[in-house]
């Protein structure tokens, strides 16, 4: 048998793959479609800012609690946290203590300044900056307050301090010997001797110091805040507010960070900017008198095209294909704006130069799902796929997920092993049980929990729990699966039996667009392990080959042909769970619909909407299949 991929045996054409992008695109690519709008040290004034109202409600609500409050705000990667913040509060980067509606607030967005490398993130450190600004801020001369300082601490932490010695040697001792206790003392001490209502932690970007060093100050900041608030008659209403990635969460309670410290608090961002409005926030604030301008100016009115089109669903996917991720987004929609292979009525080749004016015609630009779709997975012609697919199967050491395309293969399969079926079993159980837009994992399924339920319905299948912990680990590395915001105290931050997972909105986007039409099984096809010897009459050749030749119906009889073979192969899970008497539970985990229907649909929409169904060298094919598919027993 000739097993392969078609991908695997054919050269393309096209050269400088990677490179093509920027040569139509002007230098000033990265500004558009790479920079925050607003950046690390970038304060954006409010006509530039577009508003989260849920989350700036949700911080309304934060400061308007008159009760010491831990609190976390999470978002996935990309999403605008920081963005939000820093508009909420009309600060900039670098601003550490302000005021805010009668609040002091201290906030922490960068860790990189240069003369802070080894104290930014030492918290006697940073309470000393607080402690030396609210002197300044409140015209105080510590100097002169250590007595009452010295009675204070008596109360506080009697067992540190000195009584043999005069007054500033015992606070010198404490300072030396503990240095964060005598730095928070001294900063519970100013905040009850100025009798301020409320000070506010904020603390964001916290990914960006190496992990031992993040999870040392989250746990040192979470113990702050425990002395802080571990005297009720304190006149100092005390709130933290850590700005996560889920990752970021999910590791800092597996360390312990939050030593049972309960989060009163979750603040979960739900939506995404609009982005055409972001790509015209960009050209608004974009220098005119730039020679690019003009380029840069016709490419809104293409954005705006794509994102608009069919009621706004390419912009929904691809929202969803990246989690929400602004950054991620736009990487994709300028992959799109760039891609004369599928975009473009014109060649490639009527295409090279940067300066074409007929490039950026609005008119030429051609938007449907076979276009769009295709040039979101590809690089022109080719799959975005990494050369050597080798993925771990050892689910406890799953951290480093990377994967560059926003589309994968719901079809994974290696040159000895097929997990296609189960891949998307796993992806319907998951579909059918968490209820839609699940953002963060609120609803869950713990790892050990689906080989349970998997081995219960289909056991007896040969090798079935490595190869369920394999397809697991395959979704996990692809985003499409992730774990939930409940994740435990003391859970391993990476994939284990214990992790709480669900699905993304990129797995859920992917299951319903399979049903809309073939365009992502024609892609999946070109990236499966198939027998491509005489025998079988599978059709070797990627669709973008078969259309210019004109041979559209060879895509579709190709398609029938590997789902009648997917079906035999699901075939043997069903079978198992009518061996084991487990019939009733496949229906209730996976609907009455066999999961190769999924698969089916989309192949029927493409081939009704494009007339190739009345073709008769396929049609007595098709409707064997659906007969076939129409008669399973669930």
């Amino acid at each position: 048998m000739a097993i392969r991929k078609i991908n695997s045996g054919y050269e393309t054409k096209t050269t400088h793959l990677e490179t093509r992008m920027l040569e139509y695109f002007p230098e000033d690519y990265d500004y558009f479609f790479e920079q925050p709008l607003c950046g690390t040290n970038d304060y954006a004034n409010k006509n530039t800012y577009i508003p989260d109202e849920k989350v700036e409600k949700e911080l309304d609500v934060l400061f308007a609690t008159e009760k010491n409050l831990l609190s976390i705000l999470v978002g996935y990667h990309g999403m605008g946290k920081s963005t939000i913040l820093k508009n909420y509060f009309s600060v900039h980067s670098s601003d550490e203590l302000f005021i805010k509606n009668n609040k002091i607030i201290f906030s922490k967005f960068n860790w990189n300044y240069n003369y802070l490398k080894e104290n930014a993130y030492n918290l006697g450190h940073i309470i000393h900056n607080i402690n030396s600004r609210l002197c300044s801020l409140f015209q105080i001369q510590f100097e002169n307050e250590e007595d009452a300082f010295f009675e204070f601490l008596l109360k506080k932490d009697q067992d540190l301090i000195s009584i043999d010695c005069a007054i500033k040697q015992s606070i010198q001792e404490l300072k030396r010997n503990n240095n964060e206790i005598y730095e928070i003392r001294r900063f519970e001490f100013i905040l009850d001797k100025v009798r301020i209502k409320s000070f506010c932690f904020v603390i964001d970007n916290i990914e960006s110091l190496k992990s031992e060093r993040r999870f040392c100050l989250i746990s040192k900041l979470v113990e702050c805040f425990r002395l802080l608030t571990e005297n009720t008659s304190n006149h100092t209403i005390i709130k933290m507010l850590f700005s996560f990635r889920p990752d970021t969460l999910y590791e800092a309670q597996e360390y312990g960070c939050f030593q049972n410290k309960e989060i009163g608090l979750y603040i979960k961002q739900i939506h995404t900017i609009n982005l055409e409005k972001y790509f015209s926030l960009k050209l608004k604030n974009y220098n005119r008198q730039n020679s690019n301008f003009k380029t840069w100016n016709k490419c809104l009115p293409l954005f705006m095209k794509v994102s608009q089109k069919y009621n706004r669903k390419y912009d929904h996917i691809i929202k969803k294909l990246c989690n929400y991720s602004v950054p991620a987004a736009m990487k994709i929609y300028s992959n799109i704006l760039s891609n004369s292979r599928w975009m473009h009525d014109k060649g490639p080749d009527d295409c090279k130069k940067s300066d074409s004016p007929d490039y950026f015609n609005i008119d030429d630009i051609v938007i449907n799902n076979i276009t769009v779709i295709r040039a979101i997975s590809c690089l022109e012609d080719e799959m975005f796929v990494p050369k050597d697919q080798t993925y771990s199967i050892n689910i406890y050491d799953n951290k480093k997920r990377d994967y560059s395309s926003p589309i994968c293969n719901l079809l994974y399969s290696t040159p000895n092993d097929d997990y296609s079926i189960l891949i998307l079993y796993i992806i319907k159980f998951f579909y059918n049980f968490c209820k839609k837009d699940n953002l963060y994992g609120t609803i869950y399924l713990k790892h050990w929990d689906i080989i349970r339920i998997f081995t219960e319905i289909f056991g007896g299948i040969n090798g079935l729990e490595k190869k369920i912990s394999t397809c697991i680990s395959y979704l996990f590395n692809m985003q499409i699966l992730d774990k939930s915001i409940k994740t435990k105290e003391d859970e391993n931050s990476g994939l284990s039996h214990e992790s709480r997972l669900y699905l993304t909105p990129k797995g859920e986007i992917l299951w319903e667009m399979l049903s809309w039409d073939s365009v992502l099984l024609e892609i999946f096809r070109e990236d499966y392990y198939r027998d491509y010897s005489k025998e079988t009459c599978n059709n070797p050749y990627c669709s973008y080959i078969l259309m210019q030749t004109g041979q559209q119906y060879e895509i579709f009889k190709d398609l029938v042909r590997m789902i009648n073979c997917l079906l035999k192969k699901e075939k043997v899970y069903r079978d198992k769970a009518k061996e084991n008497d487990t019939f009733t539970s496949l229906r209730e985990n996976f609907g009455k619909k066999c999961i190769c229907a999924q698969l089916f649909e989309g192949v029927k929409q493409s081939m009704m909407y494009s007339g190739i169904i009345k073709n008769s060298e396929i049609s007595d094919d098709f409707y064997k299949l659906q007969g076939s598919i129409e008669n399973i027993d669930l």
